[in-house]
């Protein structure tokens, strides 16, 4: 559920009905209001795994440690990023339409966030500085939670003896030194 204009009680009926998951919460979606709380209110209150794009510019950091306490293990990172990731600030498009980028912000003419240039690293350090998370459970939300919304989690999402060896090894600062898919060796740094 994602990219709609539709209220709460909507929102609601559509997880009743088999809605399991949501898109970059709180983007292209109904806003939270105490008197209206839109689809945040049902992605937040519902039995969904909720997606966070934690940039800082898509969801300011001092959500994060609240929305991570709400969903728990329903909570996965992800990055929306578009090809101006790990480019330079400058145009760029979208689906043939115009974005400008800079910083980590991505805007259409209009204003109109359009996607972003996260890594998906980045957005497990911004989640662990902005929330009172152990750097695990930081992780799984881009790894084991990802893979459990996806029915994925007895192949993949955790190291465990049967599952696809796909692993990146990390210093203390996120950033990525190894790289390994498959069990194979696909990215090592300096």
């Amino acid at each position: 559920m994602g990219h709609t204009d539709a209220n709460f009680d909507e929102a609601m009926a559509g997880i009743e009905k088999g809605v399991r998951h949501t898109t970059h919460l709180f983007n292209a979606m109904t806003a939270l209001s105490h008197r209206s709380p839109g689809v945040v209110g049902a992605a937040l209150s519902g039995n969904v795994s909720c997606e966070l794009i934690a940039d800082t510019f898509h969801v300011n950091k001092g959500l994060f440690g609240l929305i991570a306490k709400i969903k728990e293990d329903k909570l996965c990172l992800i990055t929306d990023c578009i090809r101006a990731g790990g480019m330079p600030d400058g145009d760029y498009t979208l689906g043939g339409q115009p974005v400008h980028k800079e910083g980590i912000k991505c805007l259409m003419p209009d204003g109109t966030i359009a996607g972003s240039v996260l890594k998906l690293n980045e957005a497990v350090r911004n989640l662990a500085e902005n929330s009172k998370l152990e750097i695990f459970e930081a992780v799984a939300c881009a790894s084991l939670n990802p893979a459990k919304a996806l029915g994925l989690d007895n192949e993949i999402g955790s190291i465990e003896e049967g599952k696809r060896a796909d692993i990146m090894i990390a210093d203390e600062k996120f950033n990525v030194s190894m790289t390994i898919l498959g069990g194979e060796i696909r990215y090592k740094g300096e």
